[in-house]
């Protein structure tokens, strides 16, 4: 649990069976955690190769990176801003002391039901949840990156991320599976196509800054 007192108060439970919605409540369950790993959530490689402008099979042009790519903000310590915490450790700082148990109504401050899967760790910034959602159908997916209020668990905002063709994936994966990251100014989230990795910023008022195809797809 030390890697989760960050989130004090503030749990998420994902839909593991494949239903309809995520469920958001209380203190970060440990099975959240084992889902990203599980299912490969990969933001952390994903920003390294937007921020260095990695070319892969030559499908995209090699890119010097800009002085500094590498240093990312402090982070306050109480927030969770990106996947594995502040140190990319999932280790929280010393001194907190998160609830152990919880049940239907033990230790559980708000609950909400979001439309879609995902596999993919809350990002906690400031006031603010950032989550990821989506849905595949054979024809297309979806990908929505979900603001939630952290006291309350209401919706701030939803962002339409990605809708269209997606690659194949693991029947059990969803197209939502890299966690959000937030610099304190805007908020970054990888997603997939048929063809291509994407990166997407979208600022703290849900407004789209933009995006950037940063790797080729392929998949066995």
């Amino acid at each position: 649990m030390a890697g989760l007192s960050p989130l004090l108060g503030k749990e998420v439970s994902g839909d593991r069976d494949g239903g309809a919605g995520c469920s958001f409540c209380g203190e970060l369950r440990m099975e959240r955690n084992e889902n990203v790993r599980k299912s490969g959530g990969f933001l952390l490689g994903v920003i390294l190769s937007a921020m260095t402008g990695m070319a892969q099979d030559g499908a995209l042009p090699d890119r010097e990176p800009k002085a500094g790519w590498d240093t990312l903000p402090p982070a306050n310590v109480d927030d969770w801003p990106w996947w594995r915490g502040p140190r990319f450790d999932n280790i929280a700082p010393a001194g907190q002391k998160p609830p152990l148990t919880w049940s239907t109504d033990d230790h559980i401050v708000w609950r909400v039901t979001l439309q879609g899967k995902g596999h993919s760790s809350p990002c906690i910034a400031g006031n603010r949840i950032y989550v990821s959602s989506g849905e595949r159908t054979p024809a297309q997916s979806a990908v929505w990156l979900f603001c939630l209020d952290r006291d309350t668990g209401k919706t701030v905002w939803q962002t339409d991320i990605h809708k269209g063709a997606i690659g194949r994936m693991h029947p059990d994966n969803a197209p939502a599976s890299a966690t959000p990251a937030c610099d304190g100014a805007r908020v970054f989230l990888p997603y997939q196509t048929k063809t291509e990795i994407v990166m997407t910023a979208i600022g703290l008022d849900g407004k789209r800054l933009w995006t950037q195809a940063i790797a080729p797809y392929d998949t066995i």
